[in-house]
């Protein structure tokens, strides 16, 4: 299986896809978290993250026009320790969608917050964590 991080214009649902597009999506997606947990909207877009199937092709995103910019692929096959990466994120493209982080102090009282530091923030149940 392999783990797709794209960008996506802000606001964009599968609904808003052709016929044709979401159909093509239903084929290799198996599971998509749109916006990916612990990102924020940035630049106009947001971040999918998305297990696939082994057949996905980044090409087919090209060749059905779909409004995906591929950040990242990893293909794991559920025994190995790592990751097998095809495409690294980059750090620098994912930190604009990274929150700030926000300090407390012992009461729990928010004093502040502090840049993010490029990570990415949430994991599938069971997949190696992606380094950066």
């Amino acid at each position: 299986m392999k783990r797709v991080i794209c960008t996506v214009p802000q606001g964009l649902r599968l609904p808003m896809l052709t016929p044709e597009q979401r159909a093509a999506i239903a084929q290799v997606y198996t599971q998509f978290v749109l916006p990916m947990a612990g990102t924020q909207p940035a630049n106009g877009k947001e971040v999918v993250d998305g297990l696939v199937a082994d057949t996905f092709d980044p090409q087919a995103i090209d060749d059905l026009e779909l409004p995906f910019d591929v950040i990242g692929i990893y293909q794991w096959n559920g025994q190995a320790p790592e990751l097998t990466t095809i495409q690294p994120i980059s750090g620098a493209t994912l930190l604009p969608h990274l929150p700030d982080v926000v300090q407390y102090d012992e009461q729990g009282e928010e004093i502040g917050t502090e840049p993010a530091t490029p990570h990415v923030p949430m994991n599938w149940a069971g997949w190696p964590q992606i380094q950066l």
